[in-house]
């Protein structure tokens, strides 16, 4: 969930006290964002990532590049094909396959990969459509040049 800061007119992001502590005189929280394992708190010149009591920080002037992806659910679409192949034991195994196949599809999850030029593996964020469209038009305000 995206919060701006006071001035903004929301209320201020909920970030731990060790997060605020890691603050340069002068940064401000401007957003956090809760992902799937992990959450992201945006500042006014770093993304800093928080899992369990893992931090790593992203400087915005080193980010190269931002890539968008779609992960499906392989193995709903596995078990679906399985079931469709044993279609002759039994009539209600193709309908459950198709179920399943149809399952994996839907249930697909939306990956968000910022690479650094002072990091050597990529930041994935993976999260709801919401969470990650908001950080993605706060990284294209931050840097309009990164390349998507």
């Amino acid at each position: 969930m995206r919060r701006r800061g006071p001035g903004h007119g929301e209320e201020p992001v909920n970030a731990p006290e060790f997060v605020t502590q890691l603050l340069a005189r002068g940064e401000t929280l401007e957003a956090g964002f809760r992902m799937t394992g992990c959450a992201v708190y945006a500042t006014s010149t770093r993304l800093i990532r928080v899992r369990g009591k893992d931090v790593t920080s992203f400087d915005y002037h080193g980010l190269v590049r931002v890539r968008e992806s779609t992960r499906y659910n392989v193995w709903f679409i596995l078990c679906g094909a399985a079931f469709i192949a044993m279609s002759g034991l039994n009539s209600v195994f193709p309908v459950t396959g198709a179920a399943l196949i149809f399952m994996g599809i839907v249930m697909k999850s939306r990956v968000l990969e910022i690479s650094s030029a002072t990091h050597a593996e990529p930041l994935r964020l993976e999260g709801d459509s919401q969470a990650l469209n908001a950080l993605l038009l706060l990284l294209k305000g931050k840097r309009p040049d990164l390349h998507g």
